[in-house]
């Protein structure tokens, strides 16, 4: 006998506490605050066999984009293709989309979860685990796309359709439905005041309209609900980023040393911003040697990991602003490796990666004119990097700092008007239009 969840979905197991702590954990997952291992683990200790307890710690693994994980990966892809034959459909399309991203075939993942969203458009996991290789490739019609084919199976009658909703309020705000996007993210936080995810899409709003106080404003009444959870550091990176365009810097170190530095946690993602938040602060000539050198070691641990494009970007700050030669020569030795290969990795490093490694180390050692070279011909690709308009906006910014740094007033003004046009209220980008003479 098979079970079916709340949602309609079909599971393989016969045992209900399983499914019951599964549809928990899920639950929490949603939250993007609070941690559902305890009950994943939980429904895998009533049912060994329980084959989405077994996805979600692949795909939790894989999410984390740390090549450490590849041996833990490797292990629970073979218990679970050894489950395969006794899984049902649905179950066996999530193995099958975590066998293609644990081979880095992004494309290939994206279709195995077209699949089962198909036919189970009310598959949580499945939709979460999609929309993050989606981000893992920065592709905004995907992204956008993906979550419109299931809304119309979805109401509010439905457990967790205020998540939805809040996931929908961020993928609006990557396709520039900035008004929509805050609507939806509000409803969302406004239902479950746990969502830390429709919080995360609010402030981006916030931040691409250049309306820093509303960020502000929405960061500090939210921070209560998110600031122990496990999306703080990167909430609280998106509140960095309103403190450093209204030229705040203190305040923004403030928080990244009270809240976004956790060495031992460990996790790549929160490192990332760690670096980004820190690389935008070198650009602007703030003092942040320290702080470089406690975050130096964890990046040094990973130079040859090569499992994410837009991770190595991060590195590369790292190894460049404290100088590291012997660092940055191995990073881009393994990059150029990495690029040689087929797999979605490679083409995301080959196309854009090694250009900007090359361009971030440039610029830390003041060769400005071959920043601009290094970054010109990439910029309207980087988002084969992944992640958001926001966290890609690094490289832009690098790049006219460094057109500044080289003279090189027409390009310099040419890339502050964009800035200015896109975002005429940022107090950061009148800085740049006054800095170019405009």
């Amino acid at each position: 006998m098979s079970l079916v969840d709340e949602h309609g979905n079909p599971h393989s197991t016969d045992n209900r506490d399983a499914l019951v702590a599964w549809e928990r954990a899920l639950d929490l997952f949603q939250t993007f605050n609070e941690d559902p291992y305890p009950l994943v683990d939980a429904a895998l200790e009533a049912d060994p066999d329980f084959v989405m307890g077994h996805c979600f710690h692949a795909a939790g693994k894989l999410m984390g984009t740390d090549g450490r994980n590849r041996p833990a990966i490797a292990e629970r892809m073979e218990t679970l293709n050894g489950l395969a034959p006794r899984a049902n459909d649905r179950e066996r399309g999530h193995i099958a989309a975590l066998n293609a991203w644990f081979r880095t075939d992004w494309p290939g993942t994206q279709a195995c979860y077209d699949l089962v969203l198909a036919a189970y458009p009310l598959d949580v996991f499945a939709l979460y685990a999609a929309h993050f290789v989606d981000f893992l490739q920065g592709d905004t019609r995907q992204i956008r796309d993906r979550i419109a084919r299931v809304l119309p199976f979805w109401d509010a009658t439905l457990p967790g359709y205020s998540f939805i909703t809040g996931m929908d309020a961020f993928v609006l705000e990557e396709d520039g439905d900035y008004p929509r996007a805050e609507e939806r993210g509000l409803y969302a936080w406004d239902t479950d005041n746990r969502d830390a995810w429709a919080v995360h899409a609010v402030a981006h709003v916030y931040e691409m309209e250049g309306r820093l106080q509303d960020g502000l404003d929405w960061m500090n009444r939210t921070w209560d609900h998110w600031k122990d959870g496990i999306f703080a550091v990167h909430n609280t990176w998106h509140t960095t980023l309103l403190h450093v365009e209204l030229g705040d810097y203190a305040q923004a170190l403030d928080l990244y040393d009270s809240v976004m530095f956790r060495p031992t946690d460990n996790y790549v993602s929160e490192m990332r911003d760690c670096a980004s938040l820190l690389w935008r602060l070198t650009l602007f000539e703030v003092d942040v040697t320290g702080r470089w050198d406690r975050l130096l070691p964890f990046w040094q641990d990973r130079i040859d990991d090569g499992v994410f494009a837009f991770s190595d970007m991060h590195a590369m700050m790292a190894l460049a602003a404290c100088g590291d030669e012997d660092g940055q020569k191995t990073l881009l030795t393994k990059l150029e490796t990495v690029a040689q290969g087929k797999d979605s990795n490679a083409f995301a490093t080959r196309a854009v990666g090694l250009p900007v490694c090359r361009g971030i180390q440039a610029f830390a050692q003041e060769r400005y004119s071959d920043a601009v070279a290094a970054l010109t011909p990439v910029r309207y690709a980087t988002r084969v990097l992944g992640g958001s308009h926001a966290q890609r906006d690094v490289i832009d910014l690098t790049l006219l700092e460094a057109a500044l740094a080289a003279g090189n007033r027409a390009m310099a003004q040419a890339l502050a008007a964009e800035r200015i046009a896109r975002r005429p209220a940022s107090p950061l980008n009148r800085a740049y239009m006054a800095r170019v003479g405009m």
